[in-house]
């Protein structure tokens, strides 16, 4: 099992964010619990992070896709000795196959890709948990662990048909806080909807599709974005991509691309749209393509904020706070001082406009301590910085 294989004579380098769940439980509280000694580093450099699997003969390395994809698109990445190296995990977001095949023929070390939620505490299947490591899949469940794969009306699919994954067992939560609508919502049944889309082997080996919310919907067709992802990661041209949904006034939505190519080499939209036309169906290509990834916290690629204009799904982001009407200029000046100071219940207020006063002092002396005039520019000339007299504050009746 992946926790088990821990021993207190590892040395596991953790570059991932303690925040986040997997680099929380998986790597810190996992490493501590078998006593083994731990290393963290800050923000991930594939160069500084290599010379320290080398140099510090770490044996066991914890990273998310767009890292394995950083460390494949070096040229030099076999030079480095990591013959300590005797475990290599991956979570946080589907490894395309052509990314893990790169790594294992540079470095001879397979990646054990693992799948689970905040919700399942953090892990509920992973290679490592069965007999053999199959790429492409992210393993089997942990021991007190099921799975099963099932439609939209919670009914179990047949063996190899795509169904969502649906979790039971210790790891999982308990329910959303003060939310009781949505855990009763995701949890209905006595089972964990995990929203994702996945299918099961003879084996017992799960792999997972793609997000349920994140499936395009083209004319009523169906379109994986990992799908489109995994046929773009084997262009080589390309160094990492992520396929997006793009509002379409007709088909209602589009397969849209995001790539980042390799050092030293080009390729334009049309010969990857063709790349893509050779392996998969018409309705699966995008209907163009742009540079850049985005990313997300642990900097696995962001296809819900991908770029302005791409369908969003999920909450909407909060509003900006309103300036206050006394700094918009909105209000007279007999109301400046009681709309920005109220005056307090006691002492008759005295206090409070004393103080309110004194605010008001300090406040219009500001601009002239940082050399600068609100109510009016600086003006420098032979006599030195001298002010413009400001302009008096608009009257009752006056615009």
């Amino acid at each position: 099992m992946f926790h088990l294989r821990f021993r207190a004579d590892d040395r596991v380098l953790c570059p991932l964010p303690l925040f986040h769940t997997y680099g929380l439980n998986f790597g810190m509280a996992h490493a501590l619990a078998a006593g083994a000694a731990l290393y963290l580093t800050g923000r991930f450099d594939p160069r500084e992070v290599l010379g320290l699997l080398a140099g510090a003969r770490i044996t066991a390395f914890l990273g998310v896709p767009p890292m394995y994809v950083a460390f494949t698109a070096l040229p030099d990445l076999d030079a480095y000795d990591l013959a300590a190296l005797r475990v290599c995990g991956s979570g946080a977001a589907p490894l395309p196959v052509a990314v893990l095949e790169r790594f294992e023929a540079a470095t001879g070390m397979a990646i054990d890709e693992g799948y689970g939620l905040t919700e399942t505490a953090p892990a509920a299947t992973a290679n490592a948990a069965g007999s053999v490591n199959k790429p492409g899949t992210v393993g089997v469940p942990f021991p007190d662990v099921s799975i099963r794969l099932a439609d939209e009306h919670d009914r179990d699919v047949p063996p190899g048909a795509e169904g969502e994954v649906l979790v039971q067992g210790a790891c999982v939560f308990g329910g959303y806080w003060q939310r009781p609508e949505a855990s009763a919502e995701a949890l209905r049944g006595g089972w964990f909807h995990t929203g994702d889309i996945g299918v099961l082997d003879a084996e017992g080996y799960l792999t997972i599709v793609d997000r349920k919310k994140d499936m395009i919907n083209n004319g009523g067709l169906k379109v994986w974005p990992r799908e489109v992802e995994e046929v773009l990661h084997r262009h080589p041209a390309v160094h990492e991509a992520a396929v997006v949904p793009l509002p379409d006034p007709y088909a209602g939505e589009r397969p849209m691309a995001f790539v980042a190519l390799r050092a030293g080499q080009r390729a334009t939209g049309e010969e990857l749209i063709a790349h893509v036309a050779a392996h998969l169906a018409k309705f699966k290509l995008p209907m163009r393509v742009e540079c850049g990834i985005p990313r997300g916290v642990a900097q696995a690629a962001d296809r819900q904020g991908a770029a302005p204009g791409v369908a969003r799904r999920g909450p909407r982001p909060r509003p900006r706070p309103r300036r206050p009407a006394h700094r918009a200029g909105r209000l007279n000046a007999a109301d400046r001082t009681d709309a920005v100071y109220p005056p307090r219940p006691h002492a008759d207020g005295r206090f409070a406009r004393r103080n309110a006063t004194k605010r008001r002092e300090r406040r219009d002396r500001w601009p002239q301590q940082q050399g600068c005039n609100r109510r009016g520019p600086v003006l420098r000339g032979p006599g030195g910085p001298h002010r413009r007299p400001p302009r008096p504050y608009p009257q009752e009746g006056q615009p």
